[in-house]
C-alpha cells in the first residue's frame, strides 16, 4: 500500500492507494521466478482482503485506488467525491 487516507465525520471513510506491482492488478506474473511471484501475489491479496474485511466490520467505508489509475483515470476525482458524498467543487 502506498498511502492510506482516513476521513472521519458521522461516517468513517478510508481511501487506500495501492501500487500494482506486488498485487498483479492486471494479472500478469513476471516471467522469472514464477513460483515466488505467484506466492507473493496470492499472500498480498489474501492479506489485503483480510484487512479490508476487518475495516468494514469496524464500520469503515473503503475506496481502493490503484497507482495506475491516478494517471490514467480522468474521472478519478469525481469517483472520490461521489464516494465521500461531497458536492463537486465545480458546481
Amino acid at each position: 500500500m502506498l498511502l492510506m487516507l482516513n476521513f472521519r465525520s458521522e461516517e468513517k471513510f478510508r481511501l487506500l492507494i495501492y501500487g500494482g506491482g506486488n498485487r498483479s492488478i492486471d494479472c500478469r506474473i513476471p516471467k522469472t521466478n514464477i513460483e515466488y511471484w505467484q506466492s507473493k501475489i496470492y499472500n498480498n491479496k489474501t492479506r489485503d482482503e483480510s484487512v479490508a474485511g476487518a475495516l468494514i466490520q469496524q464500520g469503515w467505508s473503503l475506496f481502493f485506488i490503484w497507482e495506475c489509475e491516478i494517471k490514467s483515470d480522468k474521472n478519478l476525482s469525481r469517483k472520490i467525491l461521489e464516494f465521500l458524498d461531497c458536492p463537486s467543487l465545480n458546481s
